[in-house]
């Protein structure tokens, strides 16, 4: 049975990509004057003002429009692509600054007590939550295509992950529920699975949701299920 994932980003929020935002937020609010940049021109202006690569600002740009970081009215587009960019007061969006801010204090995270730790890692959860409320109305189906599954079968492991994703792909989400009983009843096997593109999509997508603490692992199985806040106030 050959199946394939969705395609993604390949992002999440490591300490590079985490000081590469600051340093956008920086550059931003206190060095680039406002006014309407092309897209590559930015791209080329950050990559001088700032430590990030301008392979870094190229993938993270599109991803903070999605999280709802960037303002969208400020994005002027050439179909589904990126042609223009308004810098001014309103690039971030109150969301946005509230979160690079934040990321700026949770920079010191290790220096700070555990009991300290801990608030900040349940306040990274609680903006982990609006962004993937955001991230479920962009056009990268898979986001909520996960939310919607966990809610019908309670936890994902990587192969269910990809019967997900192909029958998404292929428009047959209708046979996915006979797909998933004949896996877990063990009539689908592992090894009756080849992922045959995107095989990156389970670890990238996955492992970002679970750093936001949209998804909790169980340690036992490798499987992964909603985490308890968005389990308490849904989306």
């Amino acid at each position: 049975m050959k199946v394939q994932g969705c395609s993604n980003p390949g992002f999440s929020f490591t300490s590079k990509y985490k000081n590469a935002t600051i340093s956008i937020y920086n550059f931003v609010n206190t060095k680039c004057a406002p006014g309407q940049y092309e897209y590559q021109q930015f791209q080329d202006v950050l990559s001088r003002e700032t430590p990030s690569k301008e392979s870094e600002v190229r993938m993270l740009i599109p991803f903070l429009i999605k999280a709802g970081i960037i303002n969208t009215d400020n994005v002027i587009r050439g179909g589904s692509r990126i042609r223009q960019l308004n810098v001014n007061s309103t690039f971030f969006t109150n969301e946005g600054k509230c979160f690079v801010e934040f990321l700026i204090i949770e920079q010191n995270k290790d220096k700070l007590i555990e009991s300290q730790q801990n608030i900040i890692t349940s306040i990274y959860h609680k903006f982990g939550l609006i962004i993937y409320k955001h991230l479920i109305l962009s056009e990268d189906q898979i986001y909520k295509d996960i939310y919607d599954y966990l809610q019908d079968y309670n936890t994902i492991d990587k192969y269910e992950f990809f019967l997900l994703t192909d029958c998404r792909s292929n428009d047959h989400l209708d046979k996915l529920n006979d797909y998933i009983l004949n896996y877990r009843s063990g009539k689908i096997k592992k090894d009756d699975i080849e992922i045959v593109k995107n095989q990156n999509a389970y670890q990238y997508v996955i492992s970002f949701l679970n750093q936001i603490g949209i998804l909790d692992k169980d340690s036992s199985t490798g499987s992964y299920r909603l985490g308890t806040l968005i389990k308490e106030i849904g989306v």
